[in-house]
């Protein structure tokens, strides 16, 4: 008989791995020593996860604990508990947010003689202990960004298996605090007549004495200290399971009672929310307050109080501790048992057929033995539970068989465990049981191809559930999945996914065809992602071809736009094949964001979507679409409660009430006038080429339900780290299937409450370019019909009965047709220089404006062979701005393509003789200000100013030497004008304003203690 595991005396026993404050400072690693004396652990360092060595002579007392912390004196600061003998730091090296591998070692010294006989003595370093936590899933609720700690309950376990951890428990530690605001019902829709409680993340606190009052007046909150239990309160969706706190209220000393609230997701305006009538409605124009008193529990530390209508809103932080966790102590879930940890459990084989016996397998383990071990199965829908001993295998495995059952029919399953301590502890898997339950369905439809096929099992409990609750409840109903017949995965959420102008076709999820979204557990996920949308593929299904999506995200992936990814799957639900073909869709979510743009991840990601007002069963509603326009309140403050919805925070990083980003966003939007300054403003926010190529290919796929339209909806915007606006393609359903290839107005829609003003030339004329760009690309036959066939083929020999391509490859055709007529109609294609005629002429003034034409085939010009910046004042005519050096200038001006190469016909040549004075660069140009440490991070510069007021000069190629700049061809800087180099241009202009010209940004490093910075004249050095 093998021996039973080691346990060892030190060991993990606490780990903040992700701290709600969102600061690594507060990461930790505790040990604990369960021997009865003191140990030495000087020497012994973390090998993996972190890094940390203790010093020699570190101790640590029997029952003791100690602390290795990211920040020591934060920690210090913090715990008054702690102490410099109990924590040490810093640890370098950060805790995973999703699951890392903690291995702690100590040093041992080898012996050894080596070949030429002398003695040498070699340090190895022995694991003695090592974690390979997870998160979410087995490995707990709240750990993983809700405020707790993962905690081992019996140090006597194996710290290995995620039943042996659990969430510290926090909800005793933070306060009461006041949520409050007063302002005026403004920028809001509908009647102003009840009040909404909602969490802006799954979490859950405690709310009371609740006030919704005018300037003058009554309380309008009729049951606002719950002191008649919940009456005239209602919490839906996937805040449903709040209610009454008894006992726990504002005055808990005389059992005051409170409302809990609880919510497993973030809520919103519809089905997911607690809501509660006024005693009579509020107007707008008038002045009000909501306050609440509230205090948090776990999770998400984001409470918002707002008025239906959006007329009002109150929203704040409600976490009032920062001494999170147990470090240096016992811990809250500690216990001197824990019972058996069971894992690994699963059925085989995953899917039966008719009358086919069932084997479930799973992994137990306890320090004290077992002494009962048994399957607990029911055949749904009964809720007789037959019991099975569950015989050992070895190695840990125990197994018991479920006898086969008919077609069709379910079996419900857990196992339960209990140990032979005394008293004996009892555990089951799920944790739960049987409020969530294990499952296997006999006889689910084969389906063999080249396709994915995903089963999704329900109880019919939950299929109940599913079908009569709010269509739009966003609380995930227990499920068991299946990944096509080899891997099954528990305890999946499922629910509808799609707008409220779907959710009324909605009746079962085996009725009308719906789409879907599961949620995976964050320690198992599916294909690396936690959560799955599953749609039918068109706006409710319409699409018999299933391409018309895919080839809408594959035309924006060829011209350079980030995408979704969209595959092709078999979907049964209970048996149920759920259409012709179904797709697993991509979202954006901070995943995506971090593909495409993983220099500047963890920015601002918004979902830009209607703010509807539902009513109380959240089922007929009211839509506002999305703008960018300004929506102001009470001394010209722009109204967040009229952005949070429209634009809503995704992958929230930090507040999910911080809209400074998007603020800044409106603000260049709306930035009055066009020219220079309107450029400069906008480019300093928004990634102009990135939006005009999404609304290029929105109106070209003819997709007008879309903001690009003005619609309002179906798009995601990004803001990256340190970077500019981006937006993300999202929900294209009425892809070539709108107006017609020739009905629909490429330029519909667009404008400044979509954040681009198409009345600026340039913007006009490269919104044109992208137009031929797609003309020339992905709609060419040959490019995109190879690919339609080739899916039409491979779904049509997988049995599939759909539709042959053609109608979309007309539509691109005919669209291709049309788009080039438009530019051969609407863009003059002749290339000329028009300044004096584009005769020679002479100047007294060396600063020369050329102007010229060109067609949308030109990308860049040169004059001289120096790419110069254009102004473009139409669609076609264009300046530049020369400086002359004394004498005959001969101007070449050759036009270029995308690739590079030189346009037929593109090329002019103009002389101007310039009869002025002549001034040396060299005795004008001067270094004129350096802001080497500025107070705002990477807003850091260099200006060069021209004392010359004659004389404007030409500074492409030359060198700002220190910093590793070299001015670009065509930058000029302008009798008594200055040129800035920035550090960083997005820190520049939002430091020192969006409309200051930059000429680009240094590689360098301004050093605080002093450097040499040169201006430098390209050519031989004189």
């Amino acid at each position: 008989k093998n021996a039973s595991q080691r346990v060892p005396s030190i060991a993990i026993n606490e780990i903040m791995y992700d701290p709600v404050s969102g600061d690594s400072a507060d990461e930790y690693v505790e040990l604990y020593n369960r021997s009865s004396g003191a140990v030495d652990v000087g020497g012994w360092n973390f090998t993996d996860g972190i890094n940390y060595t203790m010093p020699i002579g570190t101790m640590i007392p029997a029952d003791g604990y100690l602390v290795i912390a990211k920040n020591a004196a934060r920690l210090l600061a913090t715990y008054p508990n702690l102490t410099g003998a109990n924590t040490l730091g810093d640890f370098t090296g950060s805790l995973a947010h999703g699951g890392d591998h903690v291995a702690l070692a100590m040093p041992d010294e080898i012996a050894s003689t080596n070949a030429a006989g002398q003695k040498v003595t070699n340090t190895i370093h022995i694991v003695v202990d090592d974690v390979a936590y997870g998160t979410g899933g087995r490995w707990g609720k709240w750990a993983h960004g809700g405020g707790s700690s993962l905690e081992l309950m019996d140090a006597r376990s194996d710290r290995r298996l995620a039943p042996n951890w659990a969430d510290s428990d926090e909800t005793s530690k933070s306060g009461w605090t006041n949520i409050q605001f007063t302002g005026v019902l403004d920028n809001g829709s509908g009647p102003a007549d009840s009040l909404q409680i909602i969490l802006l993340g799954p979490g859950e606190c405690l709310v009371d004495n609740v006030e919704v009052f005018g300037a003058t007046g009554p309380n309008l909150i009729s049951n606002s200290d719950f002191e008649s239990g919940i009456t005239g309160w209602f919490a839906q969706g996937n805040h449903e399971d709040s209610g009454l706190g008894t006992g726990a209220g504002v005055g808990f000393n005389n059992s005051a009672n409170c409302l809990h609230v609880r919510a497993v997701d973030r809520g919103d305006t519809g089905a997911n929310r607690i809501r509660t009538a006024l005693t009579s409605p509020l107007n707008g124009g008038q002045t009000a307050t909501l306050r609440a008193k509230v205090r948090w529990l776990a999770g998400n530390p984001e409470i918002l109080l707002r008025l239906k209508g959006n007329w009002l809103e109150a929203t704040g932080n409600i976490l009032t501790a920062r001494n999170l966790g147990t470090p240096g102590a016992p811990n809250s879930r500690a216990r001197p048992n824990v019972g058996p940890a069971i894992t690994d459990v699963k059925h085989s084989p995953v899917s039966p057929v008719v009358n086919q016996a069932v084997t479930v397998v799973a992994r137990v383990h306890d320090p004290d033995g077992l002494a009962t071990l048994l399957l607990k199965y029911r055949v749904d829908p009964s809720t007789n539970l037959n019991l099975v001993t569950m015989v050992n295998n070895g190695a840990g495995l125990f197994s018991a068989t479920i006898p086969g059952q008919t077609a069709g029919k379910i079996a419900a399953f857990h196992v339960l465990a209990s140990d032979n301590f005394s008293p004996s502890a009892t555990t089951t898997f799920p944790n739960d049981a049987p409020a969530r339950e294990c499952l296997v369905r006999w006889n689910d439809p084969a389906q063999g191809g080249n396709f994915g096929t995903y089963r999704l099992w329900m109880t019919q409990a939950t299929l109940n559930r599913w079908s009569n609750r709010e269509h739009l409840s966003n609380k995930p109903l227990d499920c068991t999945f299946v990944y096509g017949n080899y891997r099954v995965i528990y305890n999946i959420g499922g629910e509808y996914s799609g707008s409220p102008y779907h959710a009324p076709g909605f009746n079962s999820p085996i009725g009308n065809v719906c789409d879907y979204l599961l949620t995976f557990p964050d320690d198992d996920p599916l294909l690396g992602e936690t959560d799955a949308t599953l749609q039918w593929p068109g706006n409710g299904g319409g699409d018999n071809s299933y391409q018309r999506e895919q080839t809408a995200y594959w035309i924006a992936n060829q011209i350079g736009l980030p995408y979704c990814y969209r595959r092709h799957i078999n979907l049964f639900v209970n048996g149920v094949r759920r259409a012709e073909m179904f797709e697993d869709v991509q979202q954006p979510n901070g995943d995506l964001t971090d593909e495409f743009y993983p220099d500047g991840a963890n920015g601002d990601l918004h979902k830009v979507q209607l703010w509807i007002e539902f009513d109380d069963a959240a089922s007929t509603f009211s839509p506002n679409g999305a703008t960018l326009q300004k929506f102001t309140t009470t001394g010209g403050q722009k109204k967040l409660a009229r952005y949070r919805w429209t634009f809503a925070k995704r992958a929230v990083q930090g507040s999910a009430s911080n809209y400074t980003n998007l603020f800044v966003l409106v603000d260049a939007a709306n930035f009055t006038g066009l020219g220079a300054n309107y450029r400069r403003q906008l480019e300093s926010v928004v990634d102009v080429d990135n939006w005009l190529k999404t609304y290029a290919v929105e109106h070209v796929v003819g997709n007008n339900d879309s903001f690009a339209y003005g619609g309002g909806q179906n798009m995601y915007s990004y803001k990256p780290v340190g970077d500019t606006w981006k937006q993300m393609i999202w929900d294209i359903d009425f892809a070539f299937a709108s107006q017609g290839p020739t009905g629909d107005d490429v330029f519909s829609g667009i404008g400044r409450s979509c954040g681009i003003d198409l009345g600026e030339p340039a913007y006009r004329r490269r919104y044109w370019q992208i137009l031929q760009d797609l003309a020339n690309g992905p709609l060419v036959g040959t490019n995109v019909n190879p690919l339609l066939n080739a899916k039409y083929n491979a779904m049509r020999a997988n049995g599939r009965m759909i539709d042959s391509p053609s109608s979309i490859q007309t539509y691109i055709s005919q669209r291709r047709s049309y788009l080039l007529g438009l530019i051969t109609t609407n863009v003059p294609a002749n290339f000329a220089i028009t300044l004096n005629g584009g005769g020679d002429f002479s100047t007294n003034r060396n600063l020369v404006t050329l102007t010229g034409t060109a067609s949308i085939d030109v990308r860049s010009v040169t004059i001289n062979g120096v790419v110069y910046p254009l102004t473009w004042t139409s669609v076609s005519n264009w300046t530049a701005q020369v400086a002359l050096s004394g004498g005959v200038n001969a101007l070449a001006v050759q036009g270029f393509d995308a690739q590079g190469n030189p346009v037929n016909g593109a090329a002019a040549t103009i002389n101007v003789n310039y009869t002025g004075a002549v001034e040396l660069p060299e005795d004008k140009l001067v270094i004129n200000e350096i802001m080497y440490r500025p107070a705002m991070t990477n807003a850091a510069f260099v200006e060069i100013y021209n004392a010359s007021m004659l004389n404007a000069f030409d500074l492409s190629a030359w060198q700002l030497s220190g910093l590793g700049f070299t001015f670009p061809g065509g930058t000029v800087v302008s009798p008594g004008g200055f040129l800035v180099v920035a550090e960083d241009k997005i820190a520049f202009a939002s430091t020192y304003g969006r409309t200051n010209a930059v000429a680009g940004e240094y590689s360098g490093k301004l050093q605080n203690n002093g450097e040499t910075l040169r201006l430098i004249k390209p050519g031989a050095t004189p």
